[in-house]
Formats: C-alpha cells, structure tokens, sequence
C-alpha cells in the first residue's frame, strides 16, 4: 500500500484505473496466501489487484509499455508506465519468476519481465533485489569486507553470526574439509526454496564428478545444526482421521520485512511479521508444500527453561 502511494505521489496525473499486479502461475497452489493480500489492500486500501502468469504477460508485450500520462514521449528513455488489459501498474508483485522453468516460453517471458523492469511502476522484487537473493551475493557478503561496505564497524559483530560459504569451483580449504568430513557441510542451489539439497556422501561425489559448469550452479555452506525440540503436529494416512502426535523437530525461523525506497530514500523499514517452519531432525530436505516441513507456531520459554531442555 505504501508503495502504491509513492507511485501516486511521484505520477500524480491519472488517465487509468490503477492496480497492484500480482505475477503468479496460472495454476498457483498456493492461491489463498496470495488472496489474503489481494483482499488486505482492497478491504483497509480500496487497491483493486490484478492476477496475470508471466505467459499471460508475454502475450501483451507489445502493449505493455505506455508512455505516462502528462510526459512528453522523448524515446527510450521517458517514463513509461506499465499498462495490463487497460490498467497501470503501479505495483509489480512476483510470486513468480524465480525459477528458470517459470519463464515459459523463455524468449517471450523473458522480454515480459524486462518490460516491467524498465516501466515505471515499483517492483517487488526489482531484478537487482532479486540477484540480491542469491546464493552467489551472499556467499560474497559473508566476507567482512564486503559486508563493511554497509555496515561499517558493525560488519565485524555480524559476520560472526554467518556460516562459512565457499565457491565449490575453487579448490578451497573449505572444499578440501567438505571433501574429508561432508557431514558439517551442504551443497545448495542458487535459486531459493528449489529443495534439492547435497548432504553428506552426495557432496564429495559431486565435488569431484560434476563439471565445474555445474558446481557453479551450487554453493557450498557449512551446514546448520538448530537445536532439537519437541513439536505437536497433525499426521494422517490417506483418507484417515488427522491424529495428534509429538515429533523431535528443528525449526527455521524467518522473519518478514518490508522495505519501500525511492532511490536511497527509505519510505519504510520495519518488520512486519513471522514465519516458523519445522521438520522432523532427521529429515535432510525441507519444504512444506512437498510434505517435508510444515508451518509452526512457536512457543516462547525462558532461556533457564529452554536450554537445559535441549542440550
């Protein structure tokens, strides 16, 4: 909503109904969460939403681009607002295109997504967020001096907290002690949430069997041992009655912020919400849509209570 505002602010003459475009598969399993959104902003905003698949976009590239109302069209480069079956855009929200399988046909899809890029409408997220995201940036923000760029002398304090990352193409001393003891490491794909973990024996097979094309497309990371603890959950057999149960689960926690800026000016920054996930401990792949993890509420304990309970 704030950024529809912004958008607002900084076009402020209107010749279009105005939207939030939410870019989503067209056969979307996870339809209600992105619903539940679409509704906030319409039930407390009064923003209607629009729901397009980037093959339904790529249909229209031709017509996608409009030059703004109010602004002389000089070219390439003036403003260009992004217009879907007669409606601007003011807000390009992915729930999609973060898989390579997603741009289908690629060409096409692909032309789509730099089409919005260049509008003017607020993207979320914008291509560099997204490579922001990637395995590859993070492995080279765990170095101090990169992070230090940011943050300054709090670099040091945060880079205590990362777990080692390596280049699995570079024979380095972290890929010669996954090749020892690959129980304290984990091969990982560069797209986020894709599932298809290395663990344990897969890791030196790949190390040493895999072009280095394709270990490029992986990053080696020192792997994460959560604590332990019990977790109720629902299990079911086919067609069966959901029965209770208490299972050893490690967690994930993640956190869900919202960042709005225009250039380096930060409209908002605030976190705004949480998401605890757990699977059984001794379950390597995650994922609550394959039937590996699930979404967990968590409880909060004392740190006396808590520890002596889990170490």
């Amino acid at each position: 909503a704030d950024a529809y505002k912004a958008y607002g602010k900084r076009w402020p003459h209107v010749e279009r109904s105005r939207v939030v475009l939410f870019v989503a598969h067209q056969d979307e399993s996870n339809e209600l969460d992105h619903r539940k959104l679409e509704m906030a902003l319409f039930k407390n905003h009064q923003i209607v939403s629009l729901r397009r698949s980037l093959t339904q976009l790529a249909a229209q590239c031709s017509s996608l681009l409009v030059p703004l109302a109010g602004h002389q069209n000089t070219g390439h480069t003036s403003p260009q607002a992004l217009v879907v079956d007669g409606h601007e855009v003011t807000v390009a929200y992915f729930r999609s295109g973060y898989w390579p399988e997603q741009y289908n046909p690629a060409e096409a899809c692909w032309e789509a997504r730099e089409l919005i890029e260049r509008s003017e409408a607020v993207k979320c997220p914008s291509a560099p967020a997204q490579l922001a995201g990637m395995k590859k940036v993070q492995q080279v923000l765990c170095k101090p001096d990169q992070i230090g760029l940011f943050l300054g002398r709090q670099a040091e304090l945060l880079a205590r907290t990362f777990a080692k990352m390596s280049d699995p193409t570079v024979a380095s001393d972290d890929v010669q002690a996954a090749l020892r003891d690959p129980s304290d490491w984990v091969l990982k794909p560069q797209i986020e949430g894709s599932g298809n973990l290395l663990f344990d024996a897969e890791i030196p097979d790949a190390l040493q069997s895999r072009s280095e094309v394709e270990l490029a497309e992986l990053i080696l990371m020192e792997r994460i041992r959560p604590p332990i603890t019990p977790s109720a959950i629902y299990s079911a057999e086919k067609g069966g009655r959901a029965v209770p149960s208490v299972r050893n689960s490690v967690g994930e926690l993640g956190i869900f912020g919202t960042l709005v800026a225009d250039g380096r000016r930060q409209l908002r920054n605030a976190a705004c919400g949480h998401l605890l996930r757990s699977k059984a401990h001794q379950t390597n792949q995650g994922g609550v849509f394959v039937g590996n993890a699930v979404v967990d509420a968590p409880l909060l304990l004392p740190p006396q209570m808590f520890w002596p309970r889990v170490l």
